[in-house]
């Protein structure tokens, strides 16, 4: 194993050892009160309750007091798996002993709770009221965090291969361990990785990874304190990595060669928040940045024309984000019967940075990101989620700068059925690598060969009817599918496509399947597309096996 990677594991293991409470005896049973416990907590918190105990209470992957889980698979998966440490859950909690009871902030702990990789459901429910006191019970499930896979996917024409083993949760203390080997059309990589959220405590994160590919190598590390919860009034986080690889430049969907490129940064920040005001938070973050970028000639495998300049750009800067509080747990949107926990509302990021020759920067100008988001109801049966980006480089002229925007739309119909379309646009002015926008089967222009169209404006417009079936076999796996159509088109930049430069069309039907217990989580999608506008070469029938976080 390579010598800074075992470093790494032996600090790990140092700052996550815990007591084993996994082996403690759970606390029994007590049900909620038989008029509903919300209407319950809302009226406590009006009469200014305080929370007395609280009693945590993690659970096993499959209930088997449940006669539809109590069979020989699910009992066996449980005895193979470690529960989640109650320290792990409790250093989670977004609330404590002797504090005023907040039905909001419950809310938002549950949240948490369901966003890590081990959790699959988390409640929080009273059990007694005493005096001004109610005590709680956090009562969570498991996921199956033990993943060793073996997979396969096809998009764009060709073909990704992976082997990987990972645990998500090793001796239930939440630290995440994994080592793959894949191979892509652009290269063969090992890579290792360890990451823990609450290595030094509760939420300072730590991570690190390591790959060794075929073309150069890459690691990356950093430790930190997020903005973990709408409240939080302090943040900081150091973090550096490094990447060493051969880039590909493609016209009409052929590699026309490859150069040299050598990445370098290091990051280190600081935070602070008033914390969540009428449904509203601000926060501020100031820091440094480095980051250095170098390119060479590979020798007989370059491409034509000028490759991009040596790029150092080091110096400070200052982040602002407006977050309103409209979080909404919702199903059937981008998963299938599990909870989705989205905000519908404003999320709105702007930074601005300038690098200084000073401090070491080959160009002294401004660099500047701005991002905003927001949700909003179409009627009953609708919701419409947008956001857009725009970030760039500036002194005496502009340099490369890149703006996108983004449309999704769900339309939610009777029998589990959702009417989805996306619009997706891009361009990019003066930038740094030839065509660096492109489209095609690996990214859901799906009836087309990979990177098949580049360029430096891109549109792409999606339209999918989906159904969520109730169909759970085992328990183990939800099904769905869709009905497609894709179009787009890529176009601009230094290398004009050859062939088919125009509007792409294409359509098609798919299944879904997704890992209900798993804390993987993704969705693999299985596709047929046919593409409608067909050059000699292209196939008349493109099958794509591929995995996304989302349908």
């Amino acid at each position: 194993m390579h010598t800074g990677t075992l470093a790494i594991v032996c600090f790990f293991l140092l700052f996550i050892a815990t007591p084993a409470s996994a082996q403690e005896p759970a606390p029994p049973a007590v049900e909620p009160p038989a008029t509903g416990w919300l209407p319950w907590l809302q009226q406590l918190e009006a009469q200014g309750a305080v929370i007395g105990e609280i009693r945590i209470n993690p659970q096993n992957i499959f209930d088997l007091s449940d006669p539809e889980e109590d069979y020989l698979l699910y009992q066996a998966a449980n005895v193979i798996h470690i529960v989640t440490q109650r320290g792990q859950i409790e250093r989670t909690l977004l609330f404590k002993s002797g504090e005023r009871l907040s039905v909001r902030v419950l809310e938002e702990t549950e949240r948490l709770l369901r966003s890590t990789l081990q959790v699959y459901s988390a409640r929080i429910r009273p059990v007694a009221y005493h005096d001004g006191v109610v005590d709680l019970e956090v009562v969570t499930r498991d996921r199956w965090t033990l993943d060793p896979s073996v997979s396969f996917s096809r998009t764009g024409g060709t073909n990704t291969d992976r082997i990987a083993i990972k645990e998500s949760n090793l001796f239930g203390t939440g630290t995440t361990v994994g080592y793959s080997h894949s191979s892509n059309v652009d290269r063969t990589s090992d890579t290792f990785n360890i990451s823990h959220p609450h290595a030094l405590g509760p939420f300072i994160a730590a991570s690190y990874s390591y790959a060794d590919t075929s073309d150069g190598q890459s690691w990356a590390a950093g430790i930190g304190r997020p903005f973990y919860a709408l409240d939080t009034r302090e943040t900081w986080a150091i973090g550096a990595d490094s990447t060493t690889r051969n880039e590909a430049v493609y016209v009409s969907g052929v590699n026309t060669g490859v150069y040299r490129h050598d990445q370098n940064n290091a990051n280190a920040s600081y935070g602070w928040s008033a914390g969540l005001i009428d449904g509203w938070t601000w926060r501020h973050t100031a820091g440094y940045s480095y980051e250095d970028n170098s390119y060479a000639r590979i020798l007989g495998e370059s491409p034509a024309g000028e490759l991009p300049a040596d790029l150092i750009l080091s110096g400070p800067y200052y982040r602002v984000q407006v977050l309103q509080d409209r979080f909404r747990t919702l199903s059937n949107l981008d998963s299938i019967g599990k909870p989705e926990d989205i905000n519908v509302g404003l999320d709105f990021t702007a930074q601005i940075g300038r690098s200084l020759y000073a401090l070491g920067s080959t160009r002294q100008q401004w660099i500047y990101t701005v991002s905003v988001a927001k949700g909003s109801d179409v009627g009953e049966r609708g919701l419409l989620r947008s956001g857009a980006g725009f970030s760039g480089r500036y002194a005496d002229s502009s340099e490369q700068q890149v703006a996108s925007a983004e449309v999704r739309y769900f339309h939610r119909q009777p029998r589990n059925f959702t009417f989805y379309g996306a619009f997706t646009g891009k361009a990019v002015r003066n930038p740094d690598v030839p065509n660096p926008l492109t489209l095609g089967g690996d990214n859901d222009l799906r009836g087309y060969p990979l990177r098949y169209q580049s360029g430096n404006k891109s549109v792409l417009v999606n339209f999918e009817e989906r159904v969520y079936t109730d169909w759970n076999p085992f328990r183990l796996i939800r099904i769905g599918g869709a009905v497609f159509y894709d179009g787009g088109r890529a176009w601009g930049g230094s290398n004009p496509n050859t062939a088919n430069s125009g509007w792409l069309n294409d359509v098609g039907f798919g299944l879904r399947f997704l890992t209900d217990r798993s804390a993987v989580g993704n969705v693999l999608h299985v596709d047929v597309a046919f593409p409608l506008n067909r050059e000699p070469g292209i196939d008349a029938v493109q099958l794509l096996i591929y995995t996304k976080v989302n349908l």
